[in-house]
């Protein structure tokens, strides 16, 4: 009893012992674990060597950046380069105005030497010139000369002479006389000739206008690009047109060159007058460019005309063609079996119903494909509006027109003479309402 008394105090401090002996390993673990982590977490940027020295980063702030800066940055400095341009140009301007001066200079000092060398020039007097004393008297020729310059007469010209050469002292003074400079003319343009004068033989005014005839009728388009690119067609004047103020012009059975398009809201062909084309008595032609419209019967812009389209008919044979299409891939698919299996939805045709099933499939198809082919037709197909040939029709020009100086020189003028007198007379007499008379 009493060994086994003793024995227990024993192994309690042992267990004791153990316990610390554990606690301090586990403390040292963690601590060393703890060392680990920390030295881990640790910028390796500070960890440099004595002699590496530190680099100096530009770091930009990292707040929003305004537009407004940056456009002004790069204003100022395209400002800067377009003044450092413009000084280099400005020198280089100084520089070349100051050389044209030294040229100038140099120009006016040379022609001045030039002067100087002429005038202070003299020749020596001809062999048989007669001297001529201070006092005015002629002294006698001396001995020798007279006979001399008898015999020889004129001095022969100089080997280089190229023209004829006159001797005696008129001819010694025209050489002294200095050369002149020759001056270059420049012609100038001539003067613009006044513009002919307009009246009634060479030129129509504005607001005129006058009936017509169509000689040939038109088909108008009214889609896509149809006002750039207009139909033309062809008008005869039937009667002489009326001018302002109760004048008459004789225009009858010239030609009127138009170009229109049509219109689906209106319903109406609108065209421009191009051009005007007359031919005179003597076989000459007279063309013009002629601004204007034409107006109906009604009075007004534009001719009615009737709006045909076929769009219709292709939309329903389209729609035909995809119920037919649509039966037929009904029937093919009636003849395939659906099967559901963890691989998804398999679909089956009855091999003893092949041939059925490929004809419905491709009867389908083969509609399906004809009315897509419609609709394709029918967007490239617009309505047109169909104006006939023979119909009346009014001329209005909405700018004068030129006829040309051809009408002064025939009598008649392109197919329409001088107004008369009568009509003169009651142009004169300017009534309010000259268009009422008959």
């Amino acid at each position: 009893m009493t060994t086994e008394q003793t024995a227990v105090p024993d192994s309690k401090r042992l267990k004791v012992r153990q316990y610390a002996a554990l606690g301090g390993i586990v403390f040292a673990v963690v601590g060393f674990a703890l060392w680990a982590l920390w030295s881990s977490f640790q910028p390796r940027s500070d960890v440099r060597r004595p002699d590496e020295k530190p680099i100096a980063r530009k770091v930009q702030s990292p707040g929003p950046t305004d537009p407004r800066d940056i456009w002004i940055a790069k204003s100022e400095k395209e400002l800067l380069e377009l003044k450092q341009d413009r000084k280099g140009l400005v020198d280089s301007l100084t520089k070349l105005r100051e050389e044209l001066d030294a040229v100038k200079t140099q120009q006016k000092a040379d022609a001045e030497e030039k002067q100087q060398r002429g005038t202070s020039t003299t020749l020596p007097p001809l062999p048989g010139a007669t001297a001529v004393s201070a006092s005015g008297t002629s002294l006698p020729p001396p001995p020798g000369t007279s006979s001399a310059t008898s015999k020889l007469g004129a001095l022969p010209p100089p080997p280089n002479a190229t023209g004829p050469v006159v001797a005696g002292p008129a001819a010694m003074q025209q050489q002294k006389q200095p050369t002149a400079i020759t001056e270059l003319v420049i012609p100038l343009p001539e003067a613009p000739k006044a513009a002919a004068t307009r009246n009634i033989d060479n030129y129509i005014p504005a607001g005129s206008f006058g009936q017509a005839i169509l000689l040939t009728g038109l088909d108008a388009p009214t889609g896509g690009a149809s006002q750039n690119n207009p139909v033309p067609f062809v008008v005869k004047l039937k009667d002489h047109g009326r001018l302002p103020n109760g004048f008459r012009s004789r225009v009858k059975a010239c030609h009127v060159v138009l170009a229109g398009y049509g219109d689906i809201s209106s319903e109406r062909v609108y065209a421009r007058t191009e051009k005007l084309s007359c031919v005179l008595k003597d076989g000459r032609i007279i063309e013009t460019a002629l601004r204007g419209h034409i107006s109906g019967e009604d009075g007004k812009t534009g001719m009615r005309g009737r709006l045909i389209s076929k769009q219709g008919a292709l939309i329903a044979r389209s729609l035909l063609a995809g119920i037919a299409g649509g039966i037929g891939e009904g029937i093919s698919k009636s003849y395939q079996t659906m099967t559901t299996s963890p691989l998804g939805i398999v679909s089956a045709v009855d091999p003893n119903k092949v041939m059925e099933q490929g004809l419905a499939q491709g009867f389908g198809t083969a509609l399906d494909r004809i009315s897509r082919w419609y609709l394709e037709r029918a967007d490239e197909t617009y309505p047109v509006i169909e104006v006939d040939a023979a119909r009346m029709a009014d001329i209005v020009l909405t700018d004068g027109a030129s006829i040309g100086d051809e009408a002064d020189f025939d009598t008649d003028g392109p197919r329409r003479p001088l107004v008369t007198e009568e009509e003169l007379r009651k142009a004169g007499t300017l009534e309010k309402y000259p268009w009422r008379r008959n």
